[in-house]
């Protein structure tokens, strides 16, 4: 037998077609008319919605520089009205710098003004005392002690009397190396240092050869010199010469 067509069927399991009739239960939103746009109400009685200002793109194709001034000019007043009618939390306008460290956690301002200046600090005394230290602390002690020492001497009138007490009491301070009371004022004076609470090294006693600086041997030098001469041949020839410069001054005078 011949089969059916399918439109023909009545069981047919197709779904329904679409009709082309307008459904009076529309469910699309109302669109909008030329009138909407033109500020006109709709029949319904709702006002209708104005679009939103859209900027304008620039032109593309050859344009002479004038135009593009323009164009530029025109662009930068767009952006600054746009700027000036955003309120001040979006535009940024009065707000507080946000400084991060590199994890990203927040820093506040002050607390890190304030840390950059102990870190500084520190640096400047980390810098000033190994300046000092190799300049020497001690001599550095020693010339501050001398310029305090000429200050106060040019406070004093130029005329110096017998009942000046600085000059009496360095005079008496000094110790003479034909003094035979010289080793008896050393002893009391390390014992005065001692008593004071001041700590005293323990020194050399005894000889021992001389050198350029004038440096002596430690406390627990055994009296060997362990140098290769170099030192005692210097001050061998520094002796030499300055006897030879005496005796040249002694001859060149002598028939005077």
């Amino acid at each position: 037998p011949r089969r059916s067509t399918r439109h023909g069927s009545d069981d047919d399991a197709s779904p329904p077609r679409c009709s082309t009739r307008p459904l009076d239960d529309d469910a699309s939103p109302p669109r909008r008319s030329r009138s909407d746009e033109q500020g006109v109400h709709r029949k319904d009685g709702r006002r209708p919605v104005v679009a939103a200002a859209v900027e304008i793109a620039p032109k593309s194709g050859l344009q002479s520089a004038q135009a593009l001034r323009e164009e530029n000019e025109r662009q930068r007043q767009r952006e600054k009205e746009k700027f000036a009618r955003m309120a001040a939390d979006e535009s940024g306008i009065g707000a507080e710098t946000v400084h991060r460290d590199k994890s990203g956690k927040r820093l506040d301002p002050k607390l890190e003004r304030l840390r950059k200046r102990a870190e500084e600090k520190k640096q400047r005394e980390k810098l000033e005392a190994k300046a000092s230290w190799g300049k020497g602390k001690t001599q550095l002690q020693e010339r501050e002690q001398q310029r305090a020492d000429e200050l106060r001497e040019m406070a004093k009138p130029f005329a110096r009397h017998a009942d000046d007490t600085d000059m009496n009491q360095l005079l008496k301070e000094e110790i003479r190396a034909d003094d035979p009371m010289a080793a008896y004022m050393l002893k009391q004076r390390e014992k005065a240092i001692v008593a004071s609470g001041r700590t005293v090294r323990p020194k050399y006693k005894g000889p021992w050869p001389s050198n350029r600086y004038n440096i002596p041997p430690g406390y627990r030098w055994d009296g060997r010199d362990r140098s290769n001469g170099f030192e005692k041949k210097l001050m061998l020839y520094k002796n030499k010469a300055s006897a030879t410069k005496k005796d040249a001054y002694r001859w060149s005078s002598e028939n005077m």
